[in-house]
């Protein structure tokens, strides 16, 4: 509908049917008049509504104790990161959680401001430390940019048998759910 400009797609009064996942790109708002008057109902089984972008594989190690509220890290000299990437930190974390299957789920994800040779600069503080000893690494997040979902209501018209979400964000920065009501979803209402 908006031939890849960014803008808003506006779904008036009445319920719209999808047989199929909605795939939201950067810049792209869906916005409804209402969750009382504007409902979209899936006959459509997964995540409903998926604002997802992509991490690269290549891990890039961190070769300095960083601490909480630190705004940098020295990073191995052999990476392409530049200003306005966002990076996602973790680190070794077996002792932190409780359970194997959230191994590699505690870190942040952060901006880069600037780089100066080795060194990322970041544009917000360092939540917790990261010492050398839980080998702590980032990887280059190209993530999914200013997409919005406003004031309509999401209902699922199956039930999965696997774990899905209605909304579904993953690796999503500057994105939001406003005046949102979702139905009979079957693991997060928005995940």
């Amino acid at each position: 509908a908006l031939n890849n400009n960014p803008g808003v797609i506006l779904f008036g009064n009445g319920v719209y049917l999808f047989d199929q996942a909605l795939t939201l790109p950067d810049n792209v708002i869906i916005r409804g008049n209402g969750a009382d008057s504007t409902t979209l109902r899936f006959a459509a089984s997964g995540d409903l509504i998926q604002i997802t972008g992509s991490i690269e594989s290549q891990q890039i190690n961190v070769l300095q104790d960083a601490s909480k509220n630190q705004t940098y890290l020295v990073l191995e000299t052999n990476h392409n990161l530049s200003s306005g990437d966002y990076l996602k930190l973790t680190l070794d974390d077996a002792g932190l959680v409780t359970s194997s299957w959230a191994n590699r789920t505690v870190g942040q994800i952060i901006e880069i401001t600037h780089v100066v040779n080795d060194t990322v600069f970041l544009r917000s503080p360092l939540r917790m430390d990261y010492p050398i000893t839980l080998s702590p690494w980032i990887q280059k997040i190209v993530p999914r940019k200013n997409v919005g979902i406003e004031c309509l209501k999401v209902l699922r018209g199956t039930n999965d048998a696997f774990q899905s979400d209605n909304i579904h964000f993953e690796y999503a920065v500057e994105s939001w759910v406003k005046g949102v009501e979702s139905d009979s979803c079957n693991y997060a209402h928005i995940g």
